[in-house]
């Protein structure tokens, strides 16, 4: 009985999450706001990675009080130079699509400041 309620739950949640959605998107049309919201999730997927890599590594260092978050643009722009030098040739051919991904994301924050 409480599987069922939890079905219910689950599916009232899912229709009222599908109306937002509706809601949002207005008159565009489903695919294209479906790539708009997928590059998004996407952007926020890569940009939280490499802010916990950035401040794992400056933890590793001993820099325990360090927080890529806390950053001026100035300080994080040179961190994310030397990331794209560093760990792009060291690990080019151990995580290719990762960091070719890495890479071409910290490209294009480059070209768009």
């Amino acid at each position: 009985m409480s599987d069922n309620r939890k079905e219910q739950e689950r599916a009232e949640l899912h229709r009222t999450i599908w109306g937002i959605a509706n809601d949002l998107r207005g008159s565009v049309d489903g695919w294209d706001f479906k790539q708009y919201v997928l590059g998004i999730l996407f952007y926020r997927y890569i940009s939280e990675n490499i802010t916990v890599y950035i401040n794992e590594v400056e933890h590793a260092a001993g820099n325990a009080s360090f927080d890529y978050v806390g950053l001026s643009d100035i300080e994080a722009e040179q961190i994310r130079e030397e990331l794209v030098t560093t760990k792009g040739s060291e690990n080019k051919k151990e995580y290719p699509l990762y960091f070719g991904i890495l890479l071409s994301y910290a490209a294009f924050l480059g070209s768009s400041s």
